[in-house]
């Protein structure tokens, strides 16, 4: 990094945009790859932290839904995970909402 001199004080200079493409230049390619136009190395733009995964809403083939979810965690319980079940209306226990949802997007046997 750079270093600058600021009233007789050593600065570094801020990182300004990684490199994308890992050609050790910061081109126009770098910022294309960025914002998802060419495809390769996805990266956070400006550093930060990991990625967050995106989920359909209302669920779908790719995670479990509600009754998967309560079904696991009564089959941990059986096998002595020491967990319990949370009580109606405590904080993190499904809402009736929840179980609407569930019911509208439940397959039909």
């Amino acid at each position: 990094m750079r270093q600058y001199y600021k009233k007789g004080k050593t600065v570094e200079k801020k990182k300004s945009f990684p490199d994308m493409s890992g050609d050790g230049k910061i081109t126009k390619k770098d910022i294309l790859i960025a914002k998802g136009v060419i495809p390769g190395k996805r990266k956070t733009a400006m550093g930060g932290g990991m990625m967050r995964k995106t989920f359909n809403k209302g669920g779908g083939a790719d995670r479990p839904g509600l009754y998967a979810n309560i079904k696991a965690k009564k089959d941990r319980i059986k096998a002595g995970s020491g967990e319990k079940m949370r009580k109606p209306g405590a904080k993190g226990a499904p809402t009736a909402k929840n179980f609407r949802d569930a019911a509208k997007t439940a397959k039909k046997a």
